[in-house]
């Protein structure tokens, strides 16, 4: 039998659709789900639709603001914009290409659309995707015969290729080029579905022969890692990492390519055996440093660069005061009006469910109640924003809203960026836990989520005691996702996509333990000009790297922060 004539064999069962978070009959999140009513078996000559979807984010989560549909000639018979039934918090403009002007004009709403997919399907139709579970979902619509080309062209470990990339290896096009204009649906509908009529007509063989994993791995200028992650450590702070393969370090590496390291400084290396691998250039001042290193362009493979600042005090980092301030008021939410009388164990009970307060108290100063509830997190100030705002606390109806200052205008875009952090990808927060967490609390709890590669659990930088929300890391974005609408249908406990990457939050949770004693804006502000004036002088493609240390020889050590990024 010839490949092409062998379309069923790639449909998904039943019970694979369960494992991918299709939505299925009998599931408890699907209750209000319309089926597509294509209920007819499938055979091997059963029309093929490309399906694609684009979501904003409102205050009950991702809906649909537009859908495209193709047939099997790639034809376009269905592109609807879709008016979210709830207040749109996030127009997700960059992938979505919707904005509030585009959206407003809008009148359809998401019973149309199901209505409008359920007369264009036959009853025999076999829907195409890329990651088409999120599409389903999106449309809260149930269809039983799909192929999904995020796992037809699998890369094993849970791990699966971007839509981008297969388009261009197997397709030879280039699609979501777009940039501020976002994804166009219809056009990443019909690469799905040509995906999927290459892989039924060439056969998996062909496909194999194709290699996609190097080619993933030579145009990203990765290398191979070996497939066993059995061999681990548990780090102290509950983190399962795989041990990295073994093979020389940055220095030996360096050393061996026969290049130096140039160290621009004040005073020489300390440590005498390192400096061996060292140039040092010595200067007078920082300003003589800065003058150096602008003009002179860049010295050597690395180059580092180290400023002085003799008037910080070295208890307190500069930058992490002012971070620490920056990120302690975006973690801030005030909720209310209460009713005279109010119970704040009970305001504390439904509120750290999201996650760890810092510092609750009663505002005072406004006509009715409100209090002021600072987090430990910025993923629980979200959280509590998000589905607490409108609840009903001790018979009284509360809003909860954030806290409004010259540091916290630009909270959005900071949020969105720290999502789209790639260490964030594919990990979740989950908080609402009655106790401290242990490993094996855990491994119980979260023992259906086949695809989870670490946990981490933070602990209190002093006491050492576990806190009572965890990070969970998975294989892929898709299964992160579906974990989250698993927690948040059972409810019990709070769950988002995470934003705060686990070194950042280490460095977050002991740096609020450390209270600011001087006003150091002018030292920020010298220093923030010397490393802008730095950084425009870097050529294109350069990594930039800056370190605030911290101290690790007192009683109470604090911590240090640095921030990564190429020049472009």
């Amino acid at each position: 039998m010839e490949p092409g004539s062998m379309a069923t064999r790639y449909l998904l069962t039943e019970e694979e659709m369960k494992k991918n978070d299709f939505p299925f009959v009998g599931s408890l999140d699907t209750e209000n789900y319309i089926h597509t009513n294509c209920t007819e078996e499938p055979t091997d000559s059963s029309p093929l639709y490309g399906l694609d979807c684009e979501m904003c984010m409102t205050c009950k989560g991702n809906e649909l603001t537009r859908v495209s549909l193709v047939d099997a000639q790639g034809q376009c018979i269905m592109d609807e914009l879709v008016k979210p039934d709830n207040p749109i918090i996030n127009y997700m403009t960059r992938f979505s290409g919707i904005n509030k002007k585009k959206l407003h004009p809008v009148k359809t709403k998401l019973k149309d659309v199901q209505e409008k997919i359920k007369g264009l399907l036959p009853p025999n139709a076999v829907l195409v995707g890329h990651s088409l579970n999120n599409d389903l979902r999106a449309l809260q619509m149930i269809h039983p015969h799909v192929i999904d080309t995020s796992l037809l062209f699998a890369r094993g470990h849970g791990r699966r290729f971007r839509l981008k990339f297969l388009a261009q290896v197997i397709l030879k096009r280039d699609i979501q080029c777009g940039g501020a204009l976002g994804h166009d649906p219809s056009e990443d509908a019909a690469a799905a579905l040509n995906l999927a009529q290459y892989f039924i007509e060439n056969g998996p063989e062909k496909v194999a022969d194709i290699n996609l994993e190097d080619i993933f791995l030579k145009t990203n200028n990765l290398h191979s890692r070996p497939d066993d992650t059995k061999s681990s450590e548990t780090k102290p702070n509950g983190m399962l990492h795989p041990l990295p393969p073994e093979g020389p370090s940055f220095l030996e590496a360096l050393e061996k390519a026969g290049k130096k390291i140039t160290y621009v400084s004040r005073d020489r290396l300390r440590n005498p055996v390192s400096s061996r691998q060292f140039e040092t250039l010595l200067c007078a001042s920082n300003a003589e440093l800065l003058e150096k290193v602008c003009s002179v362009g860049p010295l050597s493979p690395v180059t580092i660069v180290h400023f002085q600042h003799g008037s910080v005090s070295s208890e307190v980092p500069a930058a992490g005061t002012e971070v620490t301030c920056k990120f302690g008021e975006m973690m801030t939410v005030f909720a209310g009006p209460f009713g005279n009388g109010v119970c704040l164990r009970s305001v504390k009970m439904h509120f750290g469910s999201c996650g760890p307060i810092l510092s609750m108290s009663a505002v005072s100063g406004t006509h009715q109640p409100y209090v002021c509830i600072k987090y430990g997190v910025p993923e629980a100030a979200h959280l509590a924003v998000e589905l607490l705002n409108g609840s009903c606390i001790d018979g009284s109806p509360i809003k909860v809203q954030r806290m409004i200052s010259g540091r916290t205008l630009d909270y959005e875009d900071i949020f969105k960026e720290m999502g789209e952090d790639p260490e964030n990808e594919n990990t979740i927060y989950v908080s609402g836990f009655a106790n401290p967490l242990t490993e094996e609390f855990l491994q119980n709890q979260f023992k259906n989520f086949n695809e989870i590669k670490s946990v981490f659990v933070p602990t209190h930088p002093y006491s050492r005691r576990q806190a009572k929300y965890c990070y969970l890391r998975f294989h892929s974005p898709d299964a992160a996702a579906a974990a989250v609408r698993h927690i948040q249908a059972h409810g019990g406990l709070r769950s988002m996509k995470a934003v705060t990457s686990c070194h950042f939050h280490r460095w977050l949770q002991a740096a609020q333990q450390i209270g600011s004693r001087e006003d150091y804006t002018e030292i920020i502000r010298d220093l923030d000009r010397r490393i802008l004036q730095l950084y425009e002088s870097l050529p294109e493609n350069t990594l930039c790297v800056i370190v605030f240390p911290g101290n690790n020889g007192s009683s109470r050590p604090l911590p240090g922060f640095g921030v990564m990024g190429i020049k472009r």
